[in-house]
């Protein structure tokens, strides 16, 4: 799946953190690593440059409160600042609840909304069967991270 953002076109791509953007950790409530996978920096700047926008969909359901002193919301937030930086992600969203973790669609119809973006605009890639059931929930096109390379859908 290769989508070029021609003249006034626009294009969004979704991007699960761990496990796509960052390593997969062993549990939601291990910490964090300040590191991103080899080559999705370089990656994504190839995908700015052909105009897509990016942002991040993560579930943190470590992140609730009580649940570990290891992880908390501001872990995440700082976690999430960090590689929206590194990549030039746009915005963010991340859950912590059932109602909202993925498979359910909420954090990607969020950013649609927040970006301005149409399902038919918006490319989901992620490394899970629930990445894979929120992007169908969402009615937007998805992709593994390990059938694509990151921001050259």
């Amino acid at each position: 799946m290769r989508r070029n953002a021609r003249k006034g076109e626009k294009v969004l791509i979704i991007l699960d953190l761990d496990g796509t953007l960052t390593p997969q950790r062993s549990a939601s409530y291990a910490s964090f690593e300040r590191v991103l996978l080899p080559g999705v920096k370089e990656l994504c700047a190839r995908g700015i440059e052909k105009g897509y926008t990016l942002a991040i969909a993560t579930n943190q359901g470590g992140a609730r409160e009580g649940r570990s002193p290891r992880i908390s919301v501001g872990a995440v937030l700082a976690q999430l600042r960090w590689v929206s930086e590194q990549i030039g992600a746009s915005a963010f969203r991340f859950a912590t609840t059932a109602e909202r973790k993925k498979p359910e669609p909420a954090m990607l119809v969020e950013l649609m909304v927040e970006l301005d973006f149409l399902p038919r605009e918006t490319v989901f890639v992620g490394d899970s069967e629930s990445d894979a059931l929120a992007a169908a929930a969402a009615g937007i096109a998805f992709a593994y991270v390990w059938d694509v390379n990151v921001c050259e859908t």
